[in-house]
C-alpha cells in the first residue's frame, strides 16, 4: 500500500599474501545476496529471511550493519551474522541468549556492544565474524557493578558504556532497573580497573526504570527513552522531556540522532526535537510531532525509528496486546530537509502486501544506500527500492561477451584512443575497439588484438596511458612497453614498440598506474607487497633509441615517500605529484627538476598527521578548485582542500559505499567514485566544507550489472567509462542516455 500526502594485482606466483588480500577486500565489498524468498512491487524488490538461510530465530529484535559489510541480527535465540556474499552464521559465544541491541565500539569496527538477558556483552571478531575461533569477548553482568543482568540496551562513547535495563516476563509485563554507567579505564578486556555508576529513579533524575533506548549526540549529551518521558544528561544533569513540551508521548521505545536533530519513536507517534544546543533551556526549543491522524503515519505505536541518508525517516511500528503482537509495517516520511514544516512533506507505506514478512516491526535499518533492512515477528526482510530522486527509466543498455572479439573477460584498465575507440587491457593482451561514435551499435565495430606477440611485456595488462603523440603506455605485470602505431592502430605492419622491465630500469615489473604530464614525461606507480617506487621516464628524441633516456625513482630509501607499493598518481600544480600507497599519501614537489632530487620536498599524509580516514590509498583525483581526493580500501573517501582542511564523506554522507576504488573529476567538477557498492556522483558546489549543499546520485546494481566498480575514466564526448569487478563497463553518455557493457573490469590500485 502507498499513501502520499500533499589498481592492486597481485600474480599467484608472487605471493600468497597478495592473493589473500585481494580475496579478502574483495569477500569484504560483496554485495548482500539475492534471497530465496523475494518479490518485486515495480522497482521496489523485497528479500526475506528466515531460520532456514541460517537464522537463529524467526524473532528479531536488533539489527546493525557494519562498515565491513556485515549484517547483525539479533534475535530472541541468539546472535546471526550475514556475511556479504550471503553466508549466515550464529555466534556460539552468545548461545541462546536474548538479544535486544547490538552497537558498533565507536573505537574498533571489530568490535561490537550487545545487550542480552545475560549481561551486556563486547565481542572483538578481529575482522572475521564468520571465524569465531579468533573471536575475543567479555560479559559485564551484575557481579561485576550492572544493576541487572537483563540488558535492553547499550550505547558506548569513549571510555564510557551505558546499559539501559528491562525484562519482559511471560505475561508481557515490563520490569525496570535503571541504568549501569560501565567506565573501561581504556582496557575494555581487563575487568580490574573498571568503575561503575548506576542511576535509577532513587538516586538520580531518571525518569522511569524501564529504559528501552540510550543514544549520545554529538553534543555528547546522553538520550533515554523510558517508559515515562524522554531523559536527558549532560555533565551531571538531568533534564527530563514530556508530552506537555512537545514529546508525543511519554511512553518513549526509540531514539535516532541526525545531525542536530533527535527523532524520537513513541507509543502516541513520532516526534523530532531541535534543543538547539541548549539542553536546560527549553525556550528555545523546536518541536514537530507526527500522527496517523495529522500526518501519513500509518500507526501511533512506532517501535523503530531510522533515518537514512538522504532525510528520509523510516518508522517501524509493533503493538502488543493480550491478543498478541501485531503491526501495520513500515512507514516512510520524506520531509523534504524542512522536518518543523509539514506542507511539502511525502509518505509511504510498506506492508505485507508490499513484501514485508510480517507487519509487526522491531527493528529498522538504512545501511546507507538504496538498502533497507526490517526485523520483524517472523523474519528479516531487505527492501532494495527504486524510484531514486534521479530518473533512470530511458538508460540504454548494451553488453559485449568474450564472443565478440574482445581478448578477455577479465579487464583491467581502458583508455581513450581518440574520439572513436577506446583502448582496453584484459589479462589475455591488449584490444583496441574501434565503436565510431556508436558505442550502443554494435553492426559498425571493429576489433584489434595485442599480445606478446606483438611486443607486449606480458599479455596481464594493468594499466593504460596515452601521451601527446598517440602513443600507448602499456603497463603489465612483466614490465612496461611503449606502443606506437604510426597513425594507423589496426594495421599492426607499422608499428614500433618498446619494452621496459627491472633488468632495463624499472623498480618493479608490476605496473600499477601511468599519468603522462604536461611535458610528456611518464610518471609511473610500481609495485607489489614486496617492493617498488615512483618512477618518472623520458624516453628522449626516439622510442627505439635508448641512449638519451632519462630515469627518476623514488623509494622510502631515497626520499620522503612513505611506503613503496605505489597504487595511484595524480599530477597537481606548480610541480606537485600526489600519490597513494600502502602507508598514505604523499605530495611530491620537484621544483621544476624532476630528475634531481636534491631540490625535492615531499610531504606525508596518514591517519596519524592529518584528516586521512584511512592509510591504504586506492585512487587519487585533483578537482578544478584544487582540492586532493583519496579513495580509501576503509573508510569512505577523503578530501583535502587548497588551503589544507579535510573532509569526509562516508554512506552517512550518501557515498555508495566506503570501499572507495577510483575517482574521476568530471567537465563540470562533478566527482565520479568507483565504490563495491556502486559507483556515486557527487556535486559539491563548491563549498567542500558544506555539506549541506551536497547533492549525491549513486548507481548500483540495480542499473550496473556488478555494483562492484573498480574503475572509471573520461571518454570522449563527455562519455563516461565505468568498469566492474564481475559485471563488465558501462559506458554513460549525457546525449541519448546511451549505456554500453563491456566484460569484467578492475583498475589496480589496493
Amino acid at each position: 500500500m502507498i499513501r502520499r500526502h500533499s589498481h592492486a594485482y597481485v600474480p599467484a606466483w608472487k605471493s600468497v599474501i597478495g592473493l589473500f588480500a585481494v580475496l579478502w577486500m574483495i569477500f569484504m565489498g560483496s554485495a548482500y545476496p539475492a534471497a530465496l524468498a523475494s518479490s518485486t512491487q515495480g522497482e521496489d524488490i523485497w528479500t526475506n529471511f528466515s531460520t532456514a538461510d541460517g537464522l537463529a530465530s524467526n524473532s528479531i529484535l536488533a539489527l546493525e550493519a557494519d562498515g565491513n559489510g556485515y549484517l547483525w541480527a539479533g534475535t530472541n535465540h541468539g546472535l546471526s551474522v550475514l556475511a556479504p556474499e550471503g553466508t549466515w552464521l550464529t555466534l556460539p559465544v552468545l548461545g541462546d541468549s536474548f538479544v535486544r541491541d547490538i552497537v558498533p565500539d565507536p573505537s574498533d569496527s571489530h568490535r561490537h556492544w550487545i545487550a542480552t538477558y545475560d549481561g551486556g556483552v563486547l565481542l572483538d571478531d578481529h575482522g572475521s565474524p564468520l571465524d569465531p575461533r579468533d573471536d575475543r569477548w567479555v560479559t559485564f553482568q551484575k557481579r561485576d557493578g550492572s544493576a541487572d543482568n537483563h540488558v535492553w540496551t547499550v550505547a558506548a562513547k569513549g571510555n564510557l558504556v551505558w546499559f539501559g535495563h528491562e525484562y519482559i516476563d511471560a505475561d508481557g509485563d515490563e520490569h525496570g532497573f535503571g541504568i549501569s554507567v560501565l567506565d573501561l579505564h581504556g582496557t575494555p578486556f581487563d575487568k580490574s580497573d573498571d568503575s561503575w555508576r548506576v542511576y535509577t529513579t532513587a538516586n538520580s533524575g531518571l525518569s522511569h526504570n524501564v529504559v528501552r533506548d540510550i543514544v549520545v549526540d554529538n553534543r555528547g549529551v546522553v538520550w533515554i527513552a523510558t517508559q515515562s518521558g524522554l531523559d536527558a544528561y549532560s555533565n551531571g544533569t538531568w533534564v527530563v522531556f514530556y508530552s506537555s513540551d512537545g514529546l508525543a508521548s511519554n511512553d518513549v521505545t526509540d531514539l535516532h540522532v541526525a545531525g542536530n536533530l533527535l527523532w524520537i519513536g513513541t507509543r502516541g507517534g513520532v516526534s523530532v526535537l531541535d534543543y538547539k544546543g541548549t539542553l536546560q533551556n527549553k525556550i528555545d526549543d523546536r518541536w514537530a510531532t507526527y500522527t496517523q491522524y495529522n500526518s501519513g503515519l500509518v500507526d501511533d505505536d512506532v517501535s523503530s525509528v531510522s533515518v537514512d541518508q538522504v532525510g528520509r525517516v523510516w518508522v517501524g511500528t509493533d503493538r502488543k496486546s493480550m491478543s498478541g503482537e501485531t503491526g501495520s509495517g513500515v512507514s516512510v516520511l520524506d520531509p523534504k530537509g524542512t522536518p518543523f514544516d509539514s506542507s511539502d512533506d511525502v509518505w509511504i507505506t510498506f506492508g505485507t502486501s508490499d513484501g514485508l514478512v510480517h507487519d509487526a516491526v522491531r527493528a529498522v535499518l538504512s545501511d546507507g544506500s538504496n538498502v533497507v533492512w526490517f526485523g520483524t515477528k517472523e523474519g528479516l526482510s531487505r527492501l532494495q527500492y527504486g524510484g531514486s530522486l534521479y530518473n533512470k527509466a530511458d538508460d540504454k543498455w548494451t553488453s559485449y561477451t568474450y564472443n565478440e572479439r574482445i581478448a578477455s573477460n577479465s579487464v583491467y584498465a581502458v583508455s581513450v584512443a581518440g574520439t572513436r575507440a577506446m583502448w582496453i587491457g584484459t589479462d589475455h593482451g591488449l584490444n583496441l575497439l574501434q565503436y565510431n561514435g556508436t558505442p550502443s551499435i554494435k553492426s559498425d565495430d571493429r576489433w584489434t588484438t595485442y599480445t606478446e606477440d606483438n611486443g607486449l611485456a606480458s599479455n596481464d595488462v594493468l594499466a593504460l596511458a596515452v601521451d601527446g603523440s598517440g602513443r600507448v603506455w602499456i603497463g603489465t605485470t612483466s614490465g612496461l612497453t611503449i606502443l606506437d602505431t604510426r597513425g594507423t592502430p589496426a594495421y599492426k605492419g607499422d608499428d614500433i614498440s618498446i619494452t621496459y622491465d627491472s633488468s632495463s630500469g624499472l623498480v618493479n615489473d608490476q605496473v600499477n598506474d601511468i599519468v603522462i604530464d604536461n611535458s610528456g614525461r611518464a610518471w609511473i606507480a610500481c609495485g607489489d607487497y614486496f617492493g617498488g617506487g615512483l618512477q618518472v621516464l623520458d624516453t628522449g628524441s626516439s622510442l627505439t633509441y635508448r641512449g638519451d633516456d632519462r630515469w627518476s625513482t623514488f623509494t622510502p630509501l631515497n626520499s620522503g615517500m612513505p611506503d613503496p607499493y605505489v597504487t595511484s598518481i595524480a599530477m597537481g600544480g606548480h610541480n606537485d605529484v600526489w600519490i597513494g600507497t600502502h602507508g598514505g599519501a604523499a605530495r611530491l614537489n620537484y621544483a621544476g627538476t624532476p630528475f634531481d632530487r636534491s631540490d625535492d620536498t615531499w610531504r606525508v599524509f596518514n591517519m596519524q598527521n592529518s584528516g586521512l580516514a584511512f592509510n591504504t590509498v586506492r585512487g587519487i583525483a585533483m578537482d578544478h578548485a584544487g582540492n586532493a581526493w583519496f579513495g580509501l580500501a576503509i573508510g569512505g573517501l577523503s578530501a583535502r582542500s587548497s588551503g589544507g582542511d579535510w573532509v569526509t564523506f562516508t554512506r552517512s554522507d550518501g557515498l555508495a559505499y566506503n570501499s572507495v576504488y577510483s575517482i574521476l573529476v568530471d567537465w563540470s567538477g562533478r566527482l565520479w567514485i568507483g565504490t563495491d557498492g556502486g559507483v556515486s556522483i557527487l556535486d559539491y558546489h563548491g563549498t567542500l566544507r558544506d555539506k549541506g549543499d551536497d547533492v549525491w546520485k549513486n548507481y548500483g546494481d540495480d542499473i550496473l550489472l556488478s555494483e562492484h566498480v573498480r574503475s572509471v575514466a573520461a571518454g570522449a564526448g563527455d562519455t563516461i567509462w565505468i568498469g566492474t569487478l564481475g559485471g563488465g563497463a558501462s559506458v554513460y553518455s549525457p546525449l541519448g542516455g546511451e549505456r554500453l557493457y563491456l566484460p569484467v573490469v578492475e583498475e589496480l590500485g589496493w
